[in-house]
């Protein structure tokens, strides 16, 4: 048995390096979709709190920044199906920016 069977390599080589490209690719989206998804944490918590403040000092909710969180929050979804390569397709700023599906009033 050869080193290619073993390996169950029955492609040729050009094929090889379009597959390593590819890997190489989604390697490297990973990792910045990673850093996004990370640093949208940090401005959900903002909103969290900054939401807070109007609750307490306001007595309401403001509700455009509801409206960024809920848009936030899906764009956070996104990003996790394509890092857990549940999606092939890639987030903003690749595709639009989520919008909310419900209006609250």
């Amino acid at each position: 048995m050869t080193a290619q069977e073993l390996n169950h390599d029955s492609g040729t080589p050009e094929e090889k390096k379009r597959d390593d490209k590819a890997i190489l690719f989604r390697f490297l989206f990973t990792l910045l979709f990673v850093v996004l998804g990370w640093l949208s944490l940090w401005v959900l918590a903002a909103i969290v709190l900054i939401q807070f403040g109007f609750l307490v000092f306001d007595g309401e909710k403001n509700q455009r920044l509801t409206q960024f969180g809920g848009q936030l929050v899906t764009y956070q979804k996104q990003l996790l199906t394509y890092i857990a390569m549940q999606d092939d397709e890639k987030p903003f700023p690749f595709k639009s920016w989520p919008q909310n599906d419900t209006n609250e009033s």
